[in-house]
């Protein structure tokens, strides 16, 4: 069973609960531990407004000029303030981990 599966059973099954009854704060737990994995397994680059909260973290770098040249960083202080005059999206993205590859 995929994590979208569980999630939508879990709300839907939440809908249908009446706060204060026996496992409520349990839904909320499940419902938010799996919305969070659903985010970090997220295969999309990570936007500019991600990028400025991700200052002297690690991310996935990947180079759209060289296929591939990629690697594992450390987000500079001072890219992660203002990506796009370091051409991020025209020359490189970022992650928060190594993307699926899908062979055509």
């Amino acid at each position: 069973m995929t994590p979208e599966r569980v999630i939508k059973i879990f709300e839907v099954a939440k809908s249908f609960s009446v706060p204060g009854r026996a496992g409520w704060d349990i839904f909320d737990i499940a419902l938010k531990a799996l919305y969070a994995q659903r985010e970090a397994e997220k295969d999309d680059p990570l936007t500019p407004e991600e990028l400025r909260g991700m200052a002297e973290k690690p991310y996935y770098h990947v180079s759209l000029r060289c296929e591939g040249l990629e690697r594992w960083g450390i987000l500079p202080e001072q890219i992660a303030a203002d990506p796009k005059k370091y051409n991020y999206g025209k020359c490189w993205l970022a992650y928060r981990h190594p993307p699926k590859r899908t062979e055509p």
